[in-house]
């Protein structure tokens, strides 16, 4: 079994034919016997509905993978192509993730702040790992 490959398009002008490009090769890869995994991360969820799934009856997507640390697996959709599904949700992703960033910085700076010894890295360091932000530590 060969290893995963991964083929991304991004673009954040639309109309560029991201999604088209998406779903004629899955197609093409699926025909040639490939297991292809689509990954709908556009809050239109255009290529979700490609496969007969309508957005807004989905109780998560991939805002739930990742905002809520959710698996994957539990928004995954087997069709013609697999799609990992999305919704209207994924609009408020990044906002979301702004805030957790943000969030997190304060705190970081915070804990420099209150350390006036030399230890702020320390500090700095303690608040990640014990997820005093409330996010998610990333590894």
């Amino acid at each position: 079994m060969s290893p995963a490959r991964v083929i991304a398009f991004a673009n954040q002008k639309g109309g560029v034919a991201k999604t088209t490009t998406t779903l004629n090769l899955a197609a093409a890869f699926a025909e040639e016997g490939h297991r292809v995994l689509c990954i709908d991360m556009d809050p239109q969820g255009n290529l979700t509905m490609s496969q007969g799934i309508d957005p807004d009856t989905l109780e998560r997507s991939m805002y739930d993978v990742l905002v809520h640390a959710t698996s994957i697996r539990e928004v995954i959709r087997k069709r013609e192509i697999d799609v990992a599904c999305s919704s209207i949700d994924l609009a408020g992703a990044e906002a979301v993730a702004a805030l957790l960033m943000v969030g997190t910085i304060t705190g970081i700076l915070m804990a420099m702040l209150m350390n006036n010894s030399g230890g702020a890295w320390d500090n700095a360091k303690k608040y990640i790992e014990t997820g005093a932000h409330g996010g998610k530590r990333s590894e």
